[in-house]
């Protein structure tokens, strides 16, 4: 057999090997790189909705979202919701956090390494080993609304809570592969406990939607 014949032969094991490793390393890191990315943009975008939530409630007072009216008798006749300040609880919590991702990504690239050692359950590696670098990109995608919620609790009693929702984009981008996730956070903004049958209420909540 010649030379050239030997080496070709090599050249194409190396080759299929190489193909073969390469697709058993993308399909076991995949997953792993997934959610190793998406706990961290959870944490960042977590931390900046409370940050923003927190900002708005704490420079206002919001503490009376869910109004009772009450006849004579002390009864319940029904439940109303201040809708001016729900919309503008959305609008400005919608705002705070457009605001405060500008400054995060002013002083942080938000560029993350996944150690190696992390997709083989390696610990020797994770210090010393090569790293697969990843980059979140929060995208001003946002969509805020507010929902009622009505459980029961205790004997002959229901809680009637003003549910804040909060949904946001971000791109995850790896080496030669991007994905978006969206993450939702959900907050009580008021509760109320009431006793008895439940009355009619009347309310309309508007959807925020900012796309810029």
């Amino acid at each position: 057999m010649k030379k050239s014949d030997i080496f070709l032969i090599i050249t194409i094991i190396v080759f299929i090997l190489t193909y073969i490793f390469i697709k058993i390393f993308t399909y076991k890191s995949e997953k792993i790189l997934n959610n190793y990315a998406k706990r961290n943009s959870t944490n960042i975008v977590t931390n900046i909705i409370n940050d923003s939530i927190y900002e708005v409630l704490y420079d206002n007072n919001y503490d009376d979202l869910i109004q009772i009216d009450k006849n004579n008798s002390n009864e319940i006749n029904s439940l109303n919701f201040n809708n001016v300040k729900i919309n503008n609880i959305l609008y400005l919590t919608t705002q705070n956090i457009l605001e405060n991702i500008k400054v995060l990504e002013s002083n942080n690239n938000l560029i993350y390494n996944v150690p190696i050692g992390v997709i083989y359950s390696l610990p020797i590696l994770i210090n010393i080993g090569p790293k697969i670098p990843f980059k979140i990109d929060i995208l001003s995608d946002i969509n805020s609304d507010a929902d009622i919620k009505i459980k029961e609790y205790g004997i002959n009693n229901v809680v009637v809570e003003v549910i804040l929702n909060i949904e946001l984009s971000v791109q995850v981008i790896f080496p030669f592969v991007s994905q978006t996730l969206n993450i939702e956070k959900q907050l009580i903004l008021d509760s109320k406990v009431i006793q008895g049958n439940i009355p009619d209420y009347y309310g309309t909540y508007s959807s925020l939607k900012d796309k810029s």
